[in-house]
């Protein structure tokens, strides 16, 4: 039986629509149905999910709004549209929030992840590029504001996506997770 398992929130799906309060879970723009669903079923089944949130939506994007040909949208959001989300999503899933017109709590999600696979711009750009700047100030932003939502979350940041060497816009792994490591403004802790 699997005992954990990685769920992707699409942001763009959740949010197509910009909210009038971003961080307010409960904010009409929102749509989590499937997400509350997804995560419902893993809770009752036992099962520990790794939350990973990405795609920007259209009025989130920062800097080149570069067409793809994906259901999600690589191009890097505004740092405080992303953390704003992170929020309402920590909120959301603290185990001890309730939906409006529900009558108990959502379960609790402990681990989330910031972007997938950011050093490869098909799913992390800015201006056509991977770039790890902007991919630092999200995770500093969603760290900042996942724990503010949920002191007990571990924030997962840096994951890199395979990638043997740099060239055409990506960046190898271990040269992005070298720069993260690197950066003191960014911190980590082992587990």
């Amino acid at each position: 039986k699997a005992k954990v398992a990685r769920f992707d929130i699409l942001w763009s799906l959740v949010a197509p629509t910009p909210p009038a309060n971003p961080t307010d879970p409960n904010d009409k723009a929102y749509d989590w149905s499937r997400v509350d669903a997804v995560l419902s079923g893993l809770a009752t089944a036992g099962i520990t999910p790794i939350v990973s949130t990405y795609s920007t939506p259209s009025w989130a994007i920062a800097g080149r709004n570069d067409a793809q040909a994906t259901l999600y949208d690589p191009d890097a959001p505004t740092t405080a549209a992303f953390g704003a989300f992170m929020k309402a999503v920590a909120t959301r899933f603290s185990g001890t929030f309730t939906p409006t017109g529900k009558s108990a709590p959502l379960p609790r999600v402990r681990h989330f992840e910031i972007w997938n696979e950011p050093n490869l711009k098909g799913f992390f750009r800015f201006n056509g590029a991977s770039n790890l700047s902007r991919y630092k100030g999200l995770v500093k932003v969603g760290y900042t504001n996942i724990k503010a939502a949920n002191k007990k979350t571990i924030v997962i940041g840096g994951v890199g996506g395979p990638r043997s060497s740099n060239g055409q816009g990506n960046v190898s792994a271990k040269v992005w997770l070298n720069a993260m490591s690197h950066d003191k403004r960014v911190k980590f802790k082992d587990y």
